[in-house]
């Protein structure tokens, strides 16, 4: 008895003897029923799956049909997780964004942990930092201030420098201490 190739696989050749002559489906497309008989008789894949139907993983997701690989959640974002049979098929409902006060400069990344609290001496008042400092990261305390707790998310969690003490630079996580023969009599003060 003759039989079909198998789902997934396809074949024009004639006079087969094993399942192994049939050719797979191209990438981005799957043979859902078998004994296809042409490439073009594979559909692509849906949207959420890649290759040959593969799902794609928490961290990643595929907003087309027809793909190779899938889509990383991007930096400053991680993977949310889903029911079992729930596929990811959009950046909104497959990336979560790193909360304010963190940030993470990984891609595909699958869980909160991998978003890092701003350092000491900075903020993040926004959500999906990518970076520890700079334009699209957490951001500096100004001179004459500083922050000595990590994962701070607003600008008045920075605190001016006391009497006695300055802030030279910015980030800082503490203020200097005025030097020998040297007085401060105002908070806040630069040098």
């Amino acid at each position: 008895q003759c039989k079909n190739c198998g789902k997934g696989t396809y074949s024009g050749a004639t006079g087969l003897t094993a399942a192994s002559q049939c050719n797979d489906c191209p990438a981005g497309k799957i043979g859902a029923t078998a004994g296809l008989q042409s490439s073009s008789e594979c559909t692509p894949t849906e949207a959420g799956k890649y290759n040959n139907g593969e799902v794609c993983q928490q961290g990643t997701f595929q907003d087309q049909v027809g793909q190779t690989s899938c889509k990383p959640c991007p930096a400053g974002k991680y993977g949310k997780g889903k029911a079992s049979d729930a596929l990811y098929t959009s950046e909104a409902n497959s990336c979560t964004n790193c909360t304010a006060g963190k940030y993470s400069s990984a891609v595909a990344a699958t869980a909160e942990s991998t978003c890092t609290s701003c350092a000491a001496g900075r903020y993040g008042d926004q959500t999906t930092r990518t970076a520890a400092s700079g334009n699209s990261g957490c951001k500096n305390c100004g001179t004459g201030k500083y922050n000595d707790q990590t994962g701070q998310t607003a600008v008045s969690s920075c605190k001016n420098c006391a009497k006695g003490r300055y802030g030279d630079q910015m980030a800082l996580s503490s203020c200097k201490d005025c030097g020998t023969g040297k007085y401060n009599d105002q908070a806040g003060q630069t040098a």
